[in-house]
Parts: C-alpha cells; sequence; structure tokens
C-alpha cells in the first residue's frame, strides 16, 4: 500500500536492512497494551485495539502508519520509520494528539526476526529510556488481523 507504485527495480535494490518492516504494509487492526499510568509502580494495564494503515515512502527507505481509537476519548497517533542507509540503523519517531509534536526516536535494527529499538525522552520531566521490541513476521500475516505491539519505557539513570 502507498500513495505511489514505487517500481521494483528500486525496491530490490534497497540495501538489506531496508525491508524489515516491508511486511507492515497495508491495513490492520492493532491490539495495544500500555500502563494506566507511567514511573509510579502502577500495575495496571489498558487493552484497545485501533485500526491502522501503513504505507512505504522515499522509495521503500521508510514508512509512515498512522492509528486512531474509534470509540471512547479520541486518540490518534502516527510514527515515522526511516532507514539510515549509512549506518544501517531504523530511526523511529512517533507523534500523537496528545501534543502533536514529534518525539524523540528510538534507533535500532533487527537481528534475525527479533527487533530492538532504545531512545532517550522524559516522561513528567525524569529522564526515561524509551524500548521497542517487536518480532518481524517472518510468513507474511493476513491483512486484516490482528498485530500485537509491546512499548516499554524505563526509568533513565
Amino acid at each position: 500500500m502507498s500513495l505511489f507504485d514505487v517500481p521494483q527495480e528500486v525496491l530490490d535494490a534497497r540495501p538489506h536492512g531496508a525491508k524489515d518492516f516491508d511486511f507492515l504494509q497495508g491495513r490492520w487492526l492493532i491490539s495495544h497494551k500500555k500502563l494506566a499510568e507511567r514511573l509510579v509502580g502502577c500495575q495496571t494495564w489498558l487493552e484497545f485495539k485501533t485500526p491502522a494503515a501503513n504505507q512505504l515512502i522515499l522509495g521503500g527507505l521508510g514508512n509512515i502508519d498512522h492509528c486512531r481509537t474509534e470509540s471512547g476519548e479520541f486518540y490518534e497517533g502516527a510514527s515515522l520509520r526511516l532507514f539510515d542507509k549509512s549506518s544501517r540503523v531504523w530511526r523511529i519517531y512517533w507523534m500523537d494528539t496528545n501534543g502533536a509534536t514529534l518525539f524523540p526516536p528510538v534507533e535500532g535494527s533487527f537481528f534475525d526476526s527479533i527487533g530492538l529499538f532504545r531512545g532517550h525522552d522524559q516522561q513528567d520531566g525524569i529522564p526515561v529510556l524509551v524500548e521497542f521490541a517487536g518480532i518481524r513476521q517472518i510468513l507474511k500475516p493476513q491483512r486484516g488481523s490482528n498485530l500485537s505491539l509491546l512499548i516499554m519505557e524505563i526509568p533513565g539513570k
């Protein structure tokens, strides 16, 4: 899924790591799980689902996805993933309706089928290490099926 068709020879010429998120293209129903409150020892997890869409940009060297709640309090978010060809590292940027700002990126790459991405941010003025871990789908998942993501925040030092 892309606004513009990318010639197959352009997609095929991308460096190996630039194809890591290709499996996300299309429309999804994403299962989310997040702490009700962060950095206060909260043990209550909130679970919800959002429809989402992902598309390639920049000839496949990046992608953007977009999700939003369908009921309850309105929430919308988007992530921008960019592959740095020189360092072969992905940078993932997040933005949402909680402030309409671009959060600092998490950086990383996949090792086999496991992706690990880390970055620094702040929560209520407290430095945090943000870690995003994901499993790359080896077999292409069915479009419209559930996709689960887990984002963890750990207080920084």
